[in-house]
Formats: C-alpha cells, structure tokens, sequence
C-alpha cells in the first residue's frame, strides 16, 4: 500500500490560511486611503493591499515588499499603514534581540 503524505499542515498551507479577506471590489468606490478620496474608474484602478486587504489607488499601494509568513514568494503590493506597522514590529523585534 502507497503512503500518502499529508500536506495540510505544511507552512505554505498554513500561510495562505493567514491571508487577509479581501475586501470586495463592489464595495469601494474610491481610495481607503484617509484624505485621499480618488474615484475609482476606468482611468483610476483598484488595488488590494497583500497584506490587509483593503482597496486602494495605485499611488497608496505602490510599495512592495515581501510578505513570507503569508505564503508570498514575491515582492507584494502594500499599503503605507500596513509598511509602517510591518517596519514598527521588524524595530522592536531587532531591538529585543539586542544584548
């Protein structure tokens, strides 16, 4: 009898489990970036944010970044909040590690 082998609880799996819900394109009509405001259309595109999943303009998820404990093996697009917090947890992760 053949083994199979069982991949549900590999780390890509679980990674993908930890993706955001994506926020449904119907329900944006403009930027969720705050004081931006952009109206979405057919010169204005929507955007997802990898890691939260809101919808923004390209000018508010125009940096990329790789996201691994996600399950992302390339640069991903991400919102100025989202760097921030990502940049904020790698400071105080490299500031514990210090003797």
């Amino acid at each position: 009898m053949k083994e199979v082998k069982d991949f549900s609880d590999s780390p890509s799996e679980q990674a993908i489990h930890s993706r955001p819900f994506w926020q449904h394109d119907t329900d944006w009509v403009s930027c969720g970036e705050a004081g931006c405001g952009l109206r979405f259309g057919w010169r204005h595109r929507k955007h997802h944010c990898r890691h939260c999943g809101y919808i923004f303009c390209n000018d508010h998820v125009r940096s990329k970044e790789d996201i691994p404990e996600m399950g992302y093996t390339t640069p991903q697009r991400i919102c100025a909040t989202c760097k921030e917090q990502r940049a904020s947890k790698k400071r105080l992760k490299e500031n514990l590690c210090l003797p």
